[in-house]
């Protein structure tokens, strides 16, 4: 029975039943336990039965109805599509795997499974009315309604995030590691030491951070748009503030087997005296509906319009090309049942404006990977969130930077890697730390760089 239409009632157990029983409907039955522990038990009775009952649509229907009402909309979906794949004429199936998108953020979907839900002719009157009228009856259904715009349209569906956070930095202004510089000059190399000033300097500060988003349906589509401004203040270095401000709106429509999204995004970043850049992003991404094994993929191109306000000879313009899958496990519980891992690879090209721009174009090609999961506090039976996070990359010149640095176009390697624990601690409230690390080498040795940043801070989320 779907999450959700179903009446809570006591839980089902299965009574003297082996795994190498055939798999038994009294296992799975039709009603869902009452409360998430009661749930979360059911779930973990289920699992040495995965392989008997996996040609059985209720069955995995049934654990996906479980999941969701734990929480765990990721899994949910997992083992709702396969509940379909079995059997598409399931509508309690439907409308969870419905739910479960949309709990994912992926509203265009979900509402295109409810509309087909509400079109069925073998329905109840009574739940055909309601998808056909809009009419919320019952929680979770209030939940779909809430998170994907679904039905009925209620307008903007807002959520927002502030974060504070103190923390110390190794090299608070991204200064280069090099000593000394040497130039190729007409008499031959000369190596010149740089001033103590131009050093990287460690220290304490403080960023704050207010995000929002809001969602909408738009016709046959959802409108999103994102709004971010973050700062840092470091103690007793002036040079090293910065302030970040982004914008986002983006329109996702149906397109064949899957969702097309057109993107426009704005980005300004500065150092007050020091450096000023700001860009314009012009996205389309298309994310088909199939999977493969746990994973579904997306393919994105970009072009983004860049001026350095503090240099405009270096003004230019980037595009890029992305392949990315995000993937978590079909058959887990507990707390490996949030586990999420996303991965991509990028490819693009700095076409410059000005013909004469150092260096020339610029190619890069960056490879990343973002691995998330719920993990229990040791000593405490608290639950938070992890998150680990690499990132790599390689750019090229196409031409020498200056015949002063040396005769080879500049080559950089980048590695960024990070480490996030939060954790709840009341409604809306979390706690937690970051740690990231940076180390960047190149030919050109200026842009030799590294730092190490640790900040704690709180988090206040409102959905």
């Amino acid at each position: 029975m779907s999450a959700l239409a179903a009446e809570v009632v006591p839980e089902v157990r299965a009574v003297n039943l082996t795994p190498e029983d055939t798999c038994p409907a009294a296992l799975f039955g039709a009603s869902l336990p009452k409360g998430k522990d009661a749930i979360r038990t059911q779930l973990v009775q289920l699992s040495p039965w995965a392989q008997a009952c996996d040609m059985r649509a209720d069955f995995h229907a049934y654990r996906g109805a479980l999941l969701l009402s734990a929480g765990w909309p990721q899994d949910a979906a997992i083992s709702l599509e396969k509940a379909l794949l079995l059997n598409p004429e399931l509508p309690g199936a439907q409308l969870d795997f419905a739910q479960a998108l949309a709990q994912q953020g992926q509203g265009t979907p979900a509402r295109e499974l409810v509309r087909q839900v509400a079109e069925r002719s073998d329905i109840q009157p009574d739940l055909k009315h309601w998808l056909q009228d809009g009419l919320v009856q019952g929680a979770s259904l209030q939940t779909l309604a809430a998170t994907a715009n679904a039905i009925p349209d209620r307008g903007w569906n807002w959520s927002s995030l502030m974060q504070s956070s103190m923390g110390h930095e190794s090299n608070l202004a991204s200064a280069t590691h090099t000593t000394s510089l040497t130039l190729y000059l007409a008499s031959g190399p000369v190596e010149v030491p740089l001033a103590d000033s131009e050093r990287p300097k460690a220290g304490a500060a403080v960023k704050m951070l207010v995000a929002t988003q809001g969602l909408r349906k738009l016709g046959d589509g959802e409108l999103r748009l994102n709004l971010a401004l973050q700062g840092r203040r470091a103690e007793g270095a002036t040079l090293a503030n910065n302030q970040l401000a982004e914008g986002f709106a983006a329109y996702a429509h149906p397109l064949g087997p899957g969702v097309l999204q057109g993107a426009w995004g704005a980005h300004s970043f500065s150092q007050p005296g020091v450096y000023s850049y700001k860009d314009q992003v012009f996205s389309l991404k298309y994310e088909p509906s199939w999977r493969f094994g746990d994973c579904k993929s997306s393919i994105a191109h970009s072009l983004t319009a860049q001026r350095y306000l503090s240099a405009p000879s270096l003004d230019g313009t980037y595009q890029q090309l992305r392949l990315e899958a995000g993937c978590g496990p079909a058959e887990k519980t507990g707390i490996d049942a949030s586990t999420e891992t996303i991965w991509g690879l990028t490819t693009g090209r700095d076409t410059p404006s000005n013909t004469n721009r150092p260096g020339g174009n610029k190619h890069r090609v960056e490879a990343y990977a973002r691995h998330e999961r719920n993990m229990v506090l040791p000593l405490s039976n608290r639950q938070g969130r992890l998150t680990a996070w690499y990132r790599y990359s390689v750019s090229q010149d196409e031409r020498v930077f200056s015949g002063l640095l040396g005769i080879d176009p500049t080559r950089t390697h980048r590695q960024d890697g990070g480490l996030g624990y939060w954790l709840p601690i009341r409604q809306a409230w979390s706690a937690g730390v970051d740690v990231e690390s940076t180390s960047q080498k190149s030919t050109n040795t200026l842009l030799n760089i590294k730092n190490l940043t640790t900040y704690v801070g709180l988090r206040w989320a409102l959905n």
